[in-house]
């Protein structure tokens, strides 16, 4: 601190004062000193940008808000301007994700702001993630699935998605289809999805939830069939997530002859 105050042209010494107060989980003082270098440096908001990620990764929201809040009252003609609107809204929706104790009204006050946002900028490829994030906060937290599927069905409609992007949107459709009892039509586009995608996580991923529709579905020995395929994805989280539901049809299948017990579990 001392070398810094006598130093207040030398980056290194803030750069070094910065580090050291994120290594003690002191947030709130490293802002301080990273709005001072961003300011100093002419960055234009990269700084406390990269400082807000840092925050979300260390659940600190508050100064990861902060943050990106200055970030975006850096004005609208600044270089980060929409990457910082976007994340004030991520952090909305990891507390949301994560929290697990909010209200019916914070999370109308959520999505008011996703769709204010929405609103102002337009729907369109570049606002996708923010779409994305909304429409599950509406299926999954705020049961208005209805108004995520017309949400992510105008989305698919966009001009210039790229293949992934809209993979993306299917696979969020698809969850959501899932969620309201429409395993079918969840099942098709999973496997779009799969077809597309074939050597991708994201494929893998598709199938890997296609393969659990038909364990709903109490079709065990095709479910199996698609997750032993899984159990040599090269994403590890997925062939995990396959060989546990494989090894729980193996241990619980023909111990009752009709699978009725195994059914309504399933189910």
């Amino acid at each position: 601190i001392q070398r810094t105050q006598k130093n207040p042209d030398d980056m290194n010494y803030a750069e070094m004062l910065t580090w050291l107060f994120i290594q003690r989980q002191n947030f709130t003082a490293a802002l301080v000193h990273v709005k001072a270098m961003d300011k100093r440096s002419g960055a234009d908001g990269r700084l406390v940008y990269d400082f807000g990620n840092i925050c979300i990764e260390n659940k600190d929201f508050t100064s990861a808000r902060k943050s990106f809040k200055y970030v975006v009252d850096l004005g609208e003609a600044g270089s980060h301007f929409m990457r910082g609107q976007n994340a004030l809204l991520n952090i909305s929706f990891l507390e949301v994700t994560t929290r697990r104790d909010f209200s019916n009204q914070e999370l109308d006050e959520i999505i008011y702001s996703y769709e204010l946002v929405l609103e102002k900028f337009g729907k369109s490829r570049t606002s996708l993630p923010i779409i994305l994030e909304l429409a599950h906060i509406q299926a999954f937290y705020a049961n208005k699935g209805v108004h995520a599927i017309v949400l992510l069905n105008e989305a698919l409609e966009f001009q210039g998605l790229t293949d992934m992007q809209k993979a993306e949107v299917k696979m969020q459709l698809a969850d959501i289809h899932v969620l309201h009892g429409d395993i079918w039509e969840g099942s098709l586009l999973y496997m779009q999805i799969d077809s597309d995608f074939k050597y991708e996580p994201i494929g893998h991923e598709a199938k890997f939830k296609n393969a659990r529709v038909f364990y709903y579905d109490a079709e065990f020995e095709f479910a199996q069939a698609q997750l032993d395929v899984l159990k040599q994805s090269t994403s590890k989280l997925i062939a995990n997530d396959a060989l546990k539901l494989s090894l729980f049809i193996t241990d619980n299948y023909g111990l009752d002859s009709n699978w009725i017990a195994m059914s309504q579990f399933a189910q």
